[in-house]
């Protein structure tokens, strides 16, 4: 389920989460923030997912124009040791986002 930036729920979402060799996971979204063109590797959004229980997980979407977009990727970037070519995956706690994503509403 989407949270917006202005705090609201989206619809939940039956979606399979997909576990690749990478280690990465895909999941498929619908939310405003994902619902034009995507904007490019340098402008990547931002997937903020908190697992609730073993299948149902809350997700917000930070974009470049977001005033804590590049705050929270120099962060995941640096919690991070993959190269440039791949998408980044980092387990943190929401504790370390709110001090970089204080409007960050989870």
């Amino acid at each position: 389920m989407n949270i917006s930036k202005d705090g609201s729920l989206g619809n939940l979402e039956k979606r399979q989460a997909v576990s690749v060799k990478s280690q990465n996971y895909r999941f498929e979204i619908n939310c405003d923030e994902t619902s034009g063109p995507y904007p490019g590797k340098d402008k990547r959004p931002i997937g903020i997912f908190i697992k609730i229980s073993a299948t149902n997980f809350l997700y917000h979407i930070l974009l470049k124009e977001d005033d804590s977009y590049e705050r929270v990727k120099e962060y995941l970037y640096r919690e991070t040791e993959s190269n440039d070519r791949e998408l980044k995956r980092a387990i943190v706690h929401v504790e370390a986002l709110h001090a970089l994503y204080p409007d960050l509403i989870i």
